[in-house]
């Protein structure tokens, strides 16, 4: 029985292809990587029965000359790079993989929302120094019989009904509007390129100017690229508009925020609170005023997964979808 043949337009890692051949049996599957010129390309894709790209094009002639194409695998969220067009009139699938070091980051900016909300680090804090309320005896639990809240912790909060404001609507800010649709949020997101109405209504989302985002939202999160233009996009005219009770959330880049317009708005209660996992300068400074704001949740640049642990989940949700396919 002749082989499936797995053709690679792009050279994975060690590790990537390590996880391939694990997963795809090589008396079944044969992996190869293409050649580099066009000729040669079109030859393997001639023979292939998968063809797997992370940032080779693949156009309507390559799709063409795949007469026994059963699956065409990108990796990354968007099948860019891949004419889905062409594909679909010759009945190719073409499927994607999610980057999930950017899926880390989308779920990273919901946990420093939750832990910002329901006051987490605070009640930890004092329930494992036993700060308990007065007259605060143990008691055997039951169904109805039980103690409530033994440290009087006050302020908590709920992300259900709240308004979320995404500043950077591009593929992280994406998955974390997915999310946010989870907990029952209103989603609003600027940004300079407005997404097609019918984009909108699938990730339910409302365009806005920065400014009415900045007012509206409970949380704002930025999920924007760093540039010479967006240095400082948070400052203290942009703290200002935000709600007193508001958050704000960065996991993009720490050079988007004036840190001592945060520090001020913190300290000064012009925000309820800040949730950071990265900065002007990294690690962040012991000498930083930030770390004396109980105000704030800070962690060292970890949203994203590493990568070396991203490329091979990417492999393994490939080999699987090849799997299927097969």
């Amino acid at each position: 029985m002749a082989r499936l043949k797995v053709l690679m337009l792009d050279a994975p890692s060690e590790d990537q292809l390590l996880v391939l051949h694990s997963i795809l049996s090589s008396d079944r599957y044969e992996v190869v990587l293409s050649g580099g010129k066009r000729e040669e390309r079109s030859a393997a894709v001639a023979e292939a029965d998968f063809l797997m790209t992370w940032e080779t094009d693949i156009d309507a002639k390559t799709l063409a000359a795949g007469k026994n194409l059963r699956l065409v695998q990108k990796i990354g969220f968007k099948p860019c790079m891949v004419d889905t067009k062409a594909a679909r009139k010759l009945g190719i699938p073409v499927v994607t993989v999610p980057s999930l070091s950017l899926v880390t980051v989308a779920e990273h900016t919901f946990l420093l929302m939750l832990a910002l909300a329901k006051k987490f680090l605070k009640a930890y804090r004092e329930t494992l120094e036993g700060l308990y309320r007065s007259g605060v005896k143990t008691i055997l639990t039951t169904q109805d019989n039980y103690v409530f809240n033994w440290i009087g912790l006050e302020g908590f909060d709920a992300l259900y009904g709240k308004i979320l404001g995404i500043v950077g609507l591009g593929v992280v800010g994406q998955e974390v509007a997915k999310r946010a649709r989870a907990f029952d949020m209103e989603v609003l997101y600027t940004d300079v390129r407005r997404l097609t109405k019918l984009q909108e209504r699938r990730l339910g989302v409302a365009f806005v100017s920065f400014d009415d985002l900045l007012r509206e939202s409970d949380f704002v999160s930025l999920h924007l690229r760093f540039y010479k233009e967006t240095e400082k996009i948070m400052g203290q005219r942009e703290f200002a508009l935000m709600k007193p009770t508001a958050y704000f959330i960065n996991t993009a880049r720490g050079r988007l925020v004036d840190e001592k317009a945060l520090y001020e708005a913190l300290k000064e209660g012009k925000i309820a609170g800040a949730g950071l996992d990265v900065f002007w300068e990294e690690p962040l400074p012991r000498e930083s005023r930030l770390w004396k704001l109980e105000n704030v949740i800070i962690t060292p640049h970890v949203a994203g997964i590493p990568v070396a642990e991203a490329r091979e989940a990417e492999a393994r949700h490939a080999a699987t979808n090849i799997l299927k396919h097969s």
